[in-house]
């Protein structure tokens, strides 16, 4: 058995999320920690602890969003990979240029959390 290439190009991108997704897991854990909360039920990108603790939770979570996401990953992850690509004798295209969302907004969102 070979490698599928369309198969593994196509899980790139979900991985490369999913992998995202348990960093912010993990960053908010070590974070409530810090608080004292230590009773969660997660599972991917479910967060749930006890009733007394989702406030402290709700604060941790935006904080620890906007900690992953005020970088440029799709740049860095573009760089990387090119480098990577470089000595295959491939090429990567140019990523697009970020936006003008201040993803410092999600520390006052209302609804970010629930």
């Amino acid at each position: 058995l070979g490698v599928d290439a369309r198969r593994a190009a196509l899980a790139a991108a979900p991985n490369v999320i999913h992998s995202f997704d348990a960093a912010h897991l993990q960053l908010t854990v070590n974070r409530l920690d810090h608080y004292g909360v230590r009773s969660f039920a997660m599972v991917h990108d479910s967060y749930g602890t006890h009733a007394a603790d989702t406030t402290t939770m709700g604060e941790v979570l935006r904080e620890q969003f906007v900690h992953i996401y005020r970088t440029d990953w799709l740049s860095t992850l573009a760089t990387d990979f090119g480098a990577q690509a470089d000595g295959l004798g491939l090429s990567m295209p140019t990523p697009p240029a970020m936006g003008d969302l201040d993803v410092r907004e999600v520390l006052n969102s209302e609804f970010f959390f629930a």
